[in-house]
């Protein structure tokens, strides 16, 4: 694995005396011990003490203090050990930094170590360090000096995030915890933006916790093991026999590598864990779940690798990791309910399943290799499971499913022997096939490692030295003279020490020369600091860029902030930064509020290397194009908030409550994020924007891309992922993750007309919106396993092929096939949660599908239908009776659910549900209606008409209970309308009847228990009222349908096989070989059909009464014809 790369570099520099400590003013240049990739400049400097007793405390305190009353910088610690009796608080846009070796290049930990003692015994204490937002921590080691290996004791965190509210970015890097009982926290409070990233560390109970994350966080390069304690060479380390395997029996029996709770789009990355009971665990947060991606891990030598408890309907997606567990290398709880995909992944477990599947959610694999193995390869005891083109190295039990599994795809895997498969999933939507799949694997290496920015030498200039000052009205001269003089030493870093410098013109950043500022990580607009504020070129979108670059020229830790930039009257202008030629760099560089940012388009850009640029665009962010060699964009982070999240005293116009909802209105409908254009080789890794017309694109520029995508995130994007020209390798997307959303939405990935090339996505995520995807041009474009909650798929030319992806939403299409294809589409191994894959098609070219999912068949055909109006000739529900289990009240008063004359959508009555919230955070009371016995099959649907009388009465609906105790509310189910069905979220409009209707075909199987009508809010206190008319749950299955079979079943064969079908007497049978619908124009079924040709057939049929109409139900059967 990849880790920390440095470079030697050796500074003239001012030495300090052991001890001393040199406050915040003006930053001067460190020495360091030990290489470093950058040049270090301090603010203070707080050396060790002679007396390794004497507690260090308050010196460094009283410098991270004057450092942040300056506005931001860095507290250097030189080499040496620095005892904490006490906590430290790390402040806003303060890095506290220090003299580090990476632990696996050197073996001993050495340089700057920091040592509490503190709380000693006491795991509910302050943590040893708290991070404000903005803050950093960097080249230090942390050793507890106290704790013995043999009596190993608690300790509260080694570093928390602040609980404060709305604070963002918080930095670990390059840091080593020897031996913390708990290392990093953030959460449960709300968080967002941490970033781990170069982390090694011996936890002691739990390495990493995060929950409540609410904007992307990045966990890159951790490695979590009890060897970095046993070889750390530190006094009282685990280094003998005895006392290693005591650290590792413990860790073994107790630890958790990684716990994590609710975090919106974790990028999980070179994770590393070794020797722990819980390897990475995900579950349950205080205020939600997860979704996640994870590339290029090792979890080995676990009990359990993977633990999979709860997540949200997104899930996890994982490429290129190993999971290795004694007990289950990946296990899914009873409580997972989502969906989780794997790619090219390895599992191992030595005594129990490679993975283990209980919950009735999905999981699929592709191109994976389960190596050993002590129960089962694959053991799926519920859900779903789809298995593409994975090697089973080991004999025994390959893969079994068990009674409870509704659909199992088994295509194209290879077995050591023959294989065993296990299948008691009699009723369940299963195809097997040995036959080869053609399944193409993703590049799962990791990205080169970027350029080393070329300073031309070692040197610092320093603006204020040149009379630069935020008292000044014009700061344009004076940064100008700096840049300029740093050219005369061939080259410098130029700093800018914390402050809000005006610029009336613009500045050139010559060759070999940095501008920097006083962030040395990545940085949020509220956290101030460095802040260089233009106001020249307004209205002028072509004029002359506020920052040109030189060739070979960069910048790093600065602020960009237009103060006169209106978000409500917005006005254009130049681009921000733009680079003039080859070898341009920016680090740690956030632009707040530009109408155009970064420009690296316009000249040639060869060697460009981007790392966590940051901010909130109006109308372009980052442009790129012209680069002939490699290029670099990584961790690019743009959303809204970075225009809106402001510090004190920074000049602003006056924004006002619609102001969020203005900018957010401009991105969608204007923004063009991050665009490609002819680059020869680009590594694209952990990026991310919020809003934008545009999200990712790549377009023509006299040639496209060739690219490899990793890690992207487009939110509430109108064209999430846009494909308009790449280069003759193409591109390659893995971990995609697209929210299409918005007025101005066209769907989540997009081939334009002129689209040429070819484009493959891989493992990728989708949801909310409308379209999943519109695929136009000539091009070539493959999505293999991904899960969407968005809508269908439209494709109108070229090439196009669908593998192993699930689709949520019960949709008419999930694909469409247009005329434009000239080629027959390939759609292969897809799932519908709800049942059904539905394709429809006017292409001439016809489709070529196979193993896509049908209905899963009902064990039995029991009673599935009830409806009522409330009528008095019709079914009547109970009267204001409190549903106990399964429901229950809190904060409600005066509550009544009874029918009423006084409104109806039809008839005369229809059920009321009023009452008082009492509790403003939360309040719900829930009631029986109907305890009839119900069967849910795959068609089912529960429908009404809704009519809310007031705001709350928006938070009323119908809700489920099943005889197995889940809860439709708790599902995750959605509306035809992608709403969630839980009664919480609003639903239908103050004043008039709408029609709800909620798919129940991902419950189908399940026994509805009782229906329940609820009020379930947090929208304050105040009264409810609404009325429900017309419900029914209804499905077209008849008892009759039970006789219907199909010989023989599916399998290998030879050519001449007849394949008969047996329905009914009153019913016809349409049967198509192609993987298609057999609609009213497929062949009727008048004998046995003979599959002579070799192949890969699928006989797919429905049935029709005699009056034509065609029940929802379709069987299907795979052939593989030899």
């Amino acid at each position: 694995m990849a880790r920390f790369r440095v470079t030697a570099v050796w500074l003239v520099a001012v030495c300090m005396p052991a001890s001393i400590a040199w406050g915040a003013g003006e930053p001067r240049v460190i020495a360091t011990k030990y290489p470093t990739d950058d040049v270090v400049i301090a603010s203070a400097v707080v050396g060790p003490p002679a007396n390794a007793e004497e507690d260090t405390t308050a010196a460094i305190q009283d410098a991270i203090d004057a450092v942040a009353e300056a506005g931001g910088g860095t507290l250097f610690l030189p080499e040496g050990r620095y005892l904490l009796k006490g906590h430290l608080l790390l402040r806003n846009a303060v890095t506290l930094r220090g003299d580090w070796q990476a632990p696996d290049e050197a073996g001993a930990v050495a340089g700057t170590i920091l040592m509490p003692v503190e709380h000693h015994g006491n795991e509910e204490g302050d943590s040893a360090i708290t991070m404000q937002c903005g803050s950093g921590l960097r080249e230090l080691s942390i050793w507890y000096p106290r704790q013995e290996p043999a009596n190993i004791v608690p300790y509260p965190w080694t570093v928390e995030t602040t609980p404060d509210a709305g604070a963002d970015n918080y930095t670990v890097q390059n840091v080593t915890l020897v031996n913390p009982y708990l290392g990093f926290k953030t959460g449960p409070e709300a968080n967002e933006l941490h970033t781990l990233n170069n982390v090694y560390m011996t936890a002691l109970k739990t390495g990493v916790f995060i929950d409540s994350c609410t904007d992307i966080g990045r966990v890159i390069d951790i490695d979590i093991s009890p060897r970095w304690w046993v070889h750390s060479g530190l006094p009282n380390s685990p280094s003998a026999e005895p006392t290693e395997q005591a650290v590792r029996t413990r860790v073994a029996r107790e630890g958790t590598g990684i716990d994590m709770g609710r975090s919106d789009w974790e990028y999980l990355y070179g994770l590393h864990i070794e020797g722990y009971q819980r390897g990475l665990v995900i579950r349950q947060g205080a205020q939600g779940t997860t979704n996640a991606v994870l590339f290029g891990s090792i979890i080995e030598n676990c009990a359990t690798a993977l633990l999979l408890e709860e997540l949200n309907g997104i899930g996890l997606a994982a490429a290129g990791c190993r999971f290795e567990g004694s007990r289950h290398a990946l296990y899914a709880t009873k409580a997972f309910t989502t969906v989780s995909q794997f790619n090219t992944c390895a599992f191992r477990s030595s005594q129990g399943n490679g993975a283990l599947l209980e919950g009735a959610g999905t999981v699929t694999f592709q191109n994976c290799r389960f190596e050993a193995w002590g129960i089962a390869g694959v053991e799926a005891a519920a859900g779903a499971v789809s298995l593409w083109s994975c090697a089973f190295e080991a004999g025994g039990k390959h893969v079994v499913l068990g009674e409870p599994v509704r659909l199992a795809r088994l295509l194209g895997n290879t077995f050591q022997g023959d294989p065993s498969i296990e299948n008691a999933a009699v009723n369940a939507d299963v195809m097997v096939t040995q036959r080869a799949m053609a399944s193409l694997a993703p590049d799962v290496s990791r990205p080169p490692e970027p350029p080393v920015p070329a300073l031309g030498s070692r040197e610092v200039l320093f603006v204020t030295g040149h009379g630069a000052s935020p008292e000044l009205a014009d700061n344009t001269g004076a940064f100008q003279e700096a840049l300029d003089a740093a050219q005369t030493k061939g080259g410098a870093t130029v700093y800018v020490p914390a402050g809000h410098y005006p610029f009336s013109g613009s500045l050139t950043v010559p060759s070999g020369v940095e501008l920097r500022g006083c962030f040395d990580v990545p940085h949020h607009t509220q956290s101030g600091g460095s802040v260089l504020m233009p106001v020249g070129g307004r209205g002028e979108e072509g004029g002359t860029p506020f920052i040109q670059l030189a060739e070979r020229a960069g910048m790093r830790g600065i602020t960009v902030w237009y103060p006169e930039q209106d978000l409500l009257d917005i006005k254009p202008y130049p681009w921000t930064v733009r680079s003039m030629g080859p070898g341009c760099w920016l680090v740690n560089v956030t632009i707040a509020n530009a109408w155009q940012g970064v420009d690296f388009w316009t000249h040639p850009s060869d060697g460009h290397y981007i790392s966590y640029l940051a901010g909130a665009y109006l109308k372009r962010g980052l442009f790129v194009s012209k680069c002939e060699s490699d290029g670099w964009v990584a961790d690019v982070q743009m959303n809204p908030h970075y225009g809106l999240r402001l510090p004190e005293g920074l000049p602003r116009p006056q924004h006002r409550r619609e102001t969020f909802d203005a900018i957010i209105d401009q991105q969608r409908g204007n923004l063009e994020g991050i665009v490609f254009g002819r680059c020869a080789k680009e590594h694209i890794y952990r990026t991310f924007l919020y809003a934008a017309y545009d999200g990712i694109a790549f377009r023509d520029d006299d040639g496209g891309s060739n690219a490899r995508i990793l890690m992207h995130g487009t939110d509430t994007g109108s064209r999430c992922a846009v494909l308009n020209r790449c280069g003759n390798t193409g591109l390659e997307f893995v971990l995609a993750q697209l929210v299409p959303l918005g007025k101005y939405e066209v769907g989540a990935i997009v081939a334009e007309d002129s689209f040429s090339g070819r484009a493959r996505f891989f493992s990728s995520q989708m949801w909310a919106g409308n379209c999943s995807g519109v695929f136009e041009g000539s091009g070539d474009i493959e999505l293999q396993q991904l899960n969407t909650i968005s809508g269908g798929m439209t494709c109108r030319g070229g090439a196009f092929r669908l593998e192993n992806a699930v689709f949520q939403r019960d949709l008419q299409p999930h694909v469409a096939i247009g005329e434009g294809c000239k080629k027959a589409p390939e759609l292969l191994g897809n799932i519908a949660l709800t049942g059904e894959f539905r394709i429809e098609s006017t292409a001439e070219s016809g489709v070529f599908a196979r193993a896509n999912s049908v209905p899963q068949r009902p064990a039995s055909f029991e009673p599935g239908n009830l409806s009522t109006g409330w009528e008095n000739s019709e079914p009547q529900s109970r009267v204001t009776t409190l549903a106990p289990e399964g429901g229950g009240q809190q904060g409600v008063e005066n509550a009544a659910c009874t029918p009423a004359e006084t409104k109806a959508h039809s008839g005369n009555k229809a059920l009321r549900v009023t009452g008082q919230a009492r509790d403003a955070e939360h309040s719900y009371i829930y009631f029986t209606l109907f305890e009839e016995p119900l069967r849910v099959y795959s068609d089912s649907q529960l429908s009404y008409w809704f009519l809310p009388e007031n705001e709350r009465g928006r938070y009323v609906s119908l809700d489920i209970l099943f005889a197995d105790g889940s809860t439709l509310r708790d599902s995750g189910t959605k509306t035809a309308d992608g709403v969630a069905a839980h009664p919480a979220t609003a639903k239908g409009v103050v004043g008039e009847w709408r029609q709800i209707v909620v798919p129940l075909g991902g419950h189908a199987g399940k026994a509805i228990r009782r229906i329940m009508a609820a009020y379930d809010g947090r929208s304050g206190a105040g009264p409810f009222e609404a009325f429900i008319d017309d419900f029914e749950v209804r499905t077209a299955a008849i008892p009759e349908l039970a006789a219907v079979s199909i010989g023989p079943k599916g399998g290998a064969y030879p050519p001449g096989t007849k394949v008969s079908i047996a329905a009914p007497q009153g019913v016809r049978v349409r049967y198509s070989l192609d993987g298609t619908f057999p609609g009213e124009a497929a062949p009727l079924y008048t004998g046995p059909v003979v599959l002579e040709n070799p192949g890969l057939w699928e006989v797919r049929f429905s049935l029709e009464r005699e009056d034509g109409g065609v029940l929802p139900w379709v069987w299907a059967e795979l052939y593989d014809i030899r």
